[in-house]
């Protein structure tokens, strides 16, 4: 595949598929706030992804041993409970980490008299009820020492981002991010 220069297309949807709304959002969401200089954190994504893969050796391991079954039945004990017990921590990376949470960004401000540049993190979690229209964003602001210092929500009418035909409107989007964005470091300082 040949790099994209031009902005890519977002296919229009259907207005009444509340996920496929909900994703788009939540995607160009992302899209943007990377736009705007904030850097994906991706650290719990890389661990999730290194415990799938230890899942799939585990499994690969199970199919694959070349010992007869009933001689294998130590491998087989091991591989399954090994697959359970990672499906277990990534169940609870779900669950007590990811939440709600569509990004985990981090954005870096100027540095300060002696140098040191200070790290801020922001967190964004989205909402979007079943047989609603209102859409919710929702800003936490976390300093260095990852202690929340101030948490904003922008929310709005999907009627907002979509036309009648199901275009998504990115520079809507992009105006209320940029503003909701602005009056959260506004309230940090």
């Amino acid at each position: 595949m040949s790099p994209v220069t031009e902005e890519e297309e977002v296919p229009d949807i259907e207005l009444y598929d509340e996920l496929a709304i909900k994703r788009t959002l939540d995607e160009q969401t992302c899209k943007i706030m990377k736009e705007l200089g904030y850097e994906e954190e991706l650290f719990w994504s890389n661990i999730k992804l290194v415990l799938m893969a230890g899942a799939c050796v585990c499994g690969l391991i199970a199919q694959f041993t070349p010992q007869p079954f009933p001689d294998s039945k130590n491998v087989l004990k091991f591989c399954c409970f090994t697959y359970l017990a990672i499906s277990i921590v990534l169940q609870c990376i779900s669950v007590l980490i990811d939440k709600d949470y569509i990004m985990f960004g981090c954005y870096h401000l100027n540095a300060d008299v002696s140098g040191t540049i200070t790290t801020n993190r922001v967190k964004i979690k989205s909402e979007f009820p079943r047989f609603q229209e209102m859409y919710t964003l929702t800003f936490e602001l976390y300093d260095s020492s990852n202690t929340q210092i101030e948490s904003s929500k922008i929310t709005k009418s999907v009627g907002t981002y979509f036309s009648e035909e199901g275009e998504f409107d990115k520079y809507a989007l992009k105006s209320d991010l940029e503003s909701a964005l602005k009056a959260l470091k506004k309230k940090s300082m």
